[in-house]
């Protein structure tokens, strides 16, 4: 990749303009595009046939959602119609290599683009851009909309608003000549197919460690003789040298409190406080430990509830409302509020093993806590729920084999997070011309 790179020091050759709010330095042969510019892109958007009319769905046209646009390539959507739905309705066929476009929907996906390597239709809320291939590669354009992911969020407005073909038809690019075009494309993609690599890689380790921990945390294949017992919902067949107890016999089961959030006496020390936010942003960055928390308790804080310290290391899950079921080991001691549940284990169980035996059950322990607005486990339950507690051996071979599945998942992501970073300095400095490419 480096031979195809000529760095340029010098802002000779180089020319000032306005694309959005902001001035950028481009190379004097780039061109600046708008994108309701026809002779290089047309813009359409899609139609939903009406739902209530049986003969519409069903068909061999693939019809797709905002929500499908999720990866870099769409190969295949779940979607499909016929060809009375698309005549009764907006949608048309969008040509492969369009560049699409999510114009509304929930979380990330307003803004997000993708590559269509199918002929497909979409709904209302995907627009696309058809690429006049003679002056415009569909790759370089995705790449220029992806880099201006923020951008397009901005323009859409806060709220439930949405992005249009108006709003999008302003949106600037710069614009090299073709043979440039596509060799920063060739640059660009051959980053992101090893993002697209480390994912697989990602995804293919997460079902292995599920499979092997559906096995091995009720010790299938580590003996020769098995006995029945009911665990949860389920009768399981356990090594017969595997004692079964409550979690309230084999560790200590807390649940926190708050302190009154008015006095600021009370928080501001240094007493780690593990509330349900601080486990759900570890599990969006899908770590497995926890060892500080966003607000911290003073010891008038703590004094001043039934807050007690859980001795480190203990286990924590959520056990309230819809983000039930998030898990982590924490390693110092910590209060927890009245949203997590903690354990600290004796000498006779591990607290990794516990880790993975929660998340196995964790399906089992969400029914528990009912379907009421604003479900909750008890802390009787819980106490009460019966766990294998497998020969210090087996333990320790569960948890060995469990971790180093964590640990390559750990290391795959750090790799996509190093390929991440270096896909954005490339798009800021080969889609401004600050970095030029050799077209030879």
């Amino acid at each position: 990749m480096s031979e195809a790179i000529e760095h340029s020091d010098q802002r000779e050759g180089y020319k000032e303009v306005q694309i959005g709010p902001e001035t950028q330095s481009i190379p004097e042969d780039w061109e600046v595009v708008r994108l309701d510019n026809d002779e290089y892109v047309q813009r359409t958007m899609g139609g939903t046939p009406d739902t209530s009319v049986d003969e519409y769905w069903d068909g061999e046209i693939p019809w797709m959602r905002s929500g499908d646009i999720h990866q870099r390539y769409i190969t295949d959507v779940e979607g499909r119609i016929t060809e009375e739905g698309k005549s009764a309705s907006r949608a048309e066929v969008i040509p492969e290599h369009s560049v699409l476009i999510g114009l509304n929907g929930q979380g990330k996906t307003k803004g997000t683009v993708a590559i269509n390597e199918i002929p497909l239709t979409a709904n209302q809320s995907v627009g696309a851009y058809l690429v006049n291939d003679k002056k415009l590669d569909y790759r370089y354009l995705y790449f220029s909309l992806d880099a201006k992911y923020s951008r397009l969020r901005a323009l859409a407005g806060g709220g439930r608003s949405g992005l249009n073909l108006t709003l999008l038809g302003q949106v600037k690019i710069p614009l090299p000549p073709l043979p440039e075009q596509r060799r920063i494309a060739d640059i660009l993609s051959t980053v992101d197919e090893q993002i697209q690599q480390t994912d697989e890689i990602i995804k293919e380790t997460g079902e292995l460690k599920r499979g092997l921990r559906q096995d091995l945390i009720v010790g299938k294949g580590l003996s020769d003789e098995y006995r029945e017992v009911r665990l949860g919902a389920k009768t399981e067949k356990i090594p017969f040298n595997w004692e079964i107890k409550s979690f309230s016999e084999v560790a200590s089961v807390e649940k926190g409190n708050t302190p009154k959030t008015s006095n600021s006496e009370y928080y501001g020390g240094d007493i780690v406080w593990v509330t349900p936010d601080d486990l759900s942003d570890l599990y969006e960055r899908g770590e497995k430990y926890i060892s500080d928390s966003k607000r911290k308790l003073t010891e008038a804080g703590l004094d001043s509830t039934s807050v007690n310290v859980v001795p480190a290391p203990s286990v924590m899950f959520t056990s309230r409302s819809y983000g039930i079921g998030k898990t982590a080991i924490c390693t110092v001691p910590a209060g927890t509020n009245q949203g997590i549940i903690a354990f600290h284990c004796d000498d006779g169980l591990s607290e990794e093993y516990l880790y993975y035996y929660l998340n196995h059950i964790m399906d089992y322990i969400i029914e528990l806590s009912g379907v009421s607005t604003f479900p909750e486990v008890s802390l009787t339950d819980i106490r009460n729920l019966k766990v294998p507690v497998p020969t210090k051996q087996h333990q320790e071979r569960i948890v060995n084999i469990l971790q180093s599945a964590d640990k390559k998942i750990v290391e795959e992501k750090e790799t996509k997070q190093k390929l991440q970073e270096l896909k954005r300095g490339l798009m800021q400095d080969l889609l401004t011309g600050k970095v030029r490419v050799n077209t030879d």
